[in-house]
């Protein structure tokens, strides 16, 4: 049984079917980590990092292509979470202190 099958999405996504949601990733599996593939679910599992996904399509939208991520704003999510690790130290103060 499949993993979408299994949580009751089986309708909506998990094949390659019209009328449903085209999501995806693709991994690269060339890499030291995940070398050699016997069986690619072990090696992703067992080997893959999110380094390792190249591309990311989520209901047709591609989210992620080779290995930079497309649909979000890294550069600023990045400073609003510096900004609020910030901001809970300074709040924190000594008890944070090593």
């Amino acid at each position: 049984m499949s993993g979408t099958m299994a949580m009751g999405l089986g309708d909506v996504t998990g094949s390659i079917t019209e009328g449903k949601r085209a999501d995806m990733i693709l991994v690269r599996t060339r890499d030291l980590n995940m070398w050699p593939v016997g069986n690619i679910e072990t090696a992703i599992v067992q080997g893959g990092s999110a380094s390792d996904v190249d591309a990311v399509l989520a209901d047709g939208r591609i989210l992620k292509r080779n290995g930079r991520l497309l649909a979000y704003d890294v550069p600023d999510i990045l400073r609003r979470a510096h900004r609020s690790a910030t901001r809970i130290r300074n709040m924190a103060g000594e008890t944070l202190a090593f």
